[in-house]
């Protein structure tokens, strides 16, 4: 009895994760199974007003930094002849926030507080490798 009740506690939790909101199968919504996962958001590279989003509170400005935050480090890249920007982690006091960034899009995740920067880097591994394919 114990087993078949941690078994649906698990299979439950397995459902929620994957599709918390009820939403259709979005690539974006998958990324939440991760531990600590709290937002995502896809920007297009070219048009900032352009994006899709999986539990942001705000999407619009996280879109809107998202976009504004790559391009201009990617400015600052340049100017130093540093190589392309790949990625960005922010810390900070209520959340934290990373960016895969491409020429095409860019893809903001949201972690917990309490998330630490070796999970991220190790969360963002596993996201990148979805995110590409």
């Amino acid at each position: 009895y114990e087993n078949l009740l941690m078994e649906t506690a698990q299979t439950l939790d397995e459902t929620t994760a994957e599709d918390p909101l009820g939403e259709a199968d979005s690539s974006l919504a998958s990324f939440s199974r991760y531990k600590g996962v709290q937002f995502v958001v896809a920007v297009e590279g070219d048009d900032k007003t352009q994006y899709e989003h999986w539990a942001a509170e705000n999407p619009d400005q996280m879109a809107a930094w998202i976009h504004q935050t790559t391009r201009a480090l990617r400015a600052l890249s340049d100017k130093l002849e540093a190589g392309q920007l790949e990625d960005v982690e922010a810390l900070g006091p209520q959340r934290h926030v990373a960016i895969l960034s491409s020429d095409e899009q860019d893809l903001g995740v949201g972690f917990t507080r309490s998330a630490s920067l070796p999970h991220i880097r190790e969360t963002m591994k596993q996201i990148e490798a979805k995110w590409v394919s």
